[in-house]
């Protein structure tokens, strides 16, 4: 991953996944995999000339770069804390890296109440079309 092959890595990762989806180094490095690919479309968002909505894509890679990255690494913290793991350096850095997703993307929990309150949204819509139906 250290030399610019994070696609590579991550592929890779994702089959041991598949393998051995409890292993807590696996989800940890996807996570950190993800967050470096999202770095890395950080710098290029920041330095390249984009026209016809090509940074509109962008932002986009780099977004679901940093919601994957948190999604492994939280996958990452509780196979840890189920599994009574002793590397603490590894639940730090993916703690410190999570913190820093949710400070850039917000908490995940506040996406949770979105996705509810939007699902509750699509719900009450749904049950009104049903009610017009009927009458």
């Amino acid at each position: 991953m250290e030399v610019g092959m994070e696609s590579d890595a991550m592929e890779v990762l994702e089959r041991l996944i598949e393998e051995d989806d409890t292993s807590v180094e696996a989800w940890y490095l996807g996570g950190w995999c993800a967050y470096l690919t999202a770095e890395r479309s950080k710098s290029v968002r920041g330095t390249a000339t984009t026209h016809n909505g090509a940074k509109g894509v962008q932002d986009s890679e780099f977004e679901a770069s940093l919601v994957s990255s948190r999604d492994w690494l939280k996958k990452s913290l509780h196979l840890y804390e189920l599994q009574d793991y002793e590397d603490d350096r590894l639940r730090d850095h993916a703690m410190e890296l999570v913190c820093d997703l949710d400070t850039q993307l917000g908490s995940a929990d506040e996406h949770d109440e979105e996705d509810a309150a939007a699902d509750d949204d699509d719900w009450e819509s749904e049950l009104e079309d049903e009610d017009q139906e009927m009458t």
